[in-house]
């Protein structure tokens, strides 16, 4: 009688289990920035660079309101190059071509995806790899705050207009003093929404 039992309260939890619905979401997109630095030691102060970003959402794109999720990017320096004020071992100033590899998460909140024109809001720290000519590749981290519209246009396809900010300190070489580099880009990307 017993395993008649419990092989009856087996079939009955068997057939109330409903399969979930996975509701998460994700959008990628690719695009380019064009960025002015400020910082002292800084010659040339225009930046361009290539971005990529991957987003995940617990909500997929057909969620009604505002999606949180979590950014992560990356972007890579194209032309226009920015160079840095260096002074050698005899005194002499130059200026050296920098390259950066920037890479960051971010929490994002997305508006309404279905809407033709939507807001994007973003927050978090990356790590920013700085190098000069032949010298040695220096990590900094920075800070990186991002704001910006959406425009819907296609079912799956939109286009990002962004404009982001990034803070960063690196230490002078010769002073030991600690120098402040503010980047404020803006950028367009185009992307799909993955789910």
């Amino acid at each position: 009688m017993i395993p008649v039992l419990i092989s009856a309260l087996f079939a009955t939890a068997q057939a109330q289990q409903t399969q979930p619905d996975p509701s998460f979401g994700a959008d990628v997109s690719v695009g380019y920035s064009y960025a002015t630095i400020s910082g002292s030691d800084l010659a040339d102060r225009t930046h361009g660079s290539a971005l990529f970003r991957l987003d995940s959402f617990i909500e997929d794109r057909t969620h009604e309101g505002p999606r949180l999720g979590l950014g992560l990017w990356g972007q890579m320096t194209l032309k226009p190059a920015p160079s840095l004020k260096v002074i050698d071992e005899l005194g002499r100033e130059s200026e050296e071509d920098l390259t950066f590899n920037h890479v960051g998460l971010s929490a994002v909140l997305r508006h309404d995806t279905e809407a033709p024109v939507s807001g994007t809001f973003g927050v978090g720290f990356g790590r920013l790899e700085m190098k000069t000519g032949e010298s040695e590749t220096v990590a900094l981290p920075a800070f990186t705050i991002e704001g910006g519209a959406r425009t819907k246009l296609r079912d799956h396809v939109f286009l990002d207009l962004m404009a982001r900010a990034h803070w960063a300190t690196r230490p002078d070489p010769i002073t030991g003093q600690q120098i402040d580099w503010w980047f404020v880009e803006l950028a367009a990307l185009i992307g799909s929404h993955v789910r």
